[in-house]
């Protein structure tokens, strides 16, 4: 993330970010901490997405009707996901004291580039193998 101001530090608060797929469809959800982006602050972020289909720890249901779209779309090798990042900022600036301005940011959506390996990539179980990356 970068913080492209001269004069506004940015706070990140509430930050939740989720992998979607085709319209919305929420397939993973994790929360970051909340961290501060100084003037012209460049700030690397890590992402961990695990699911289990379980539906613990506040991840989505996936309905079957998803899952069998995402299996076509895997035979067809047309996969694609998104990944969404939504947070609460805060914009300050030190002039005569901090004046500061919350508000919700605009989703930001991400498209991933989906590796799907063929069957001699794939796990011992026969299932694919699928790689989800970003610049």
């Amino acid at each position: 993330m970068y913080n492209p101001n001269m004069a506004l530090a940015i706070q990140m608060n509430q930050i939740e970010a989720s992998i979607v797929y085709e319209n919305d469809n929420a397939l993973s959800l994790t929360c970051m901490d909340d961290f501060e982006l100084g003037f012209r602050e460049r700030r690397d972020v890590y992402l961990k997405f695990v699911t289990t289909g379980n539906e613990v720890n506040d991840q989505p249901i996936v309905e079957y009707p998803v899952l069998k779209e995402i299996e076509n779309d895997i035979r067809r090798r047309n996969l694609r996901f998104r990944m969404k990042l939504d947070a609460r900022i805060t914009y300050g600036i030190e002039f005569l004291g901090w004046r500061t301005v919350s508000m919700m940011m605009n989703s930001y959506i991400v498209d991933l580039n989906v590796n799907i390996g063929d069957h001699h990539d794939s796990p011992m179980d026969g299932s694919n193998l699928i790689m989800m990356v970003t610049d």
